[in-house]
């Protein structure tokens, strides 16, 4: 149960990961059509939104392993990456609202989005960096 419980959070943050790289690397898409560009943003939000579930596993995988191991079976990587899930969890909130807010704006949607989702790759590489090292 253990081992499939750190299967299934490493594989939810590399979806996050892949998620967040995907909506970054749509939005440096410069070269559509207006039509094509015009229905981004939604495709965006669809995203987001399995960003969203993938979130929900991480956080559902992670409490499982505290509670099977607790604290004292990982090494010291383990509070680290745990601040950085605490992090994630309330950047990514300020994420949803932003993407609200943009999808209101949709001639500002990727001015108003791409620094925000080079931060969240950045805290995701680092969180998914922490996890390898603390289930190494």
């Amino acid at each position: 149960m253990h081992i499939a419980l750190k299967y299934i959070h490493l594989l939810s943050l590399s979806l996050t990961l892949g998620i967040a790289f995907t909506i970054f690397f749509l939005s440096r898409c410069g070269g559509l059509s207006a039509n094509s560009s015009q229905h981004l943003p939604e495709k965006v939000l669809a995203l987001a939104k399995w960003g969203s579930y993938s979130l929900v596993a991480l956080l559902l995988s992670g409490f499982g392993l505290w509670a099977w191991a607790g604290f004292s079976m990982y090494n010291g990587f383990f509070h680290a990456k745990l601040t950085l899930v605490l992090i994630l969890i309330g950047f990514f909130g300020y994420l949803q609202v932003r993407q609200k807010k943009a999808k209101l704006a949709t001639d500002q949607f990727w001015s108003i989005l791409k620094p925000i989702y080079m931060v969240w790759i950045c805290i995701l590489a680092l969180t998914l960096l922490a996890a390898v090292l603390t289930f190494n």
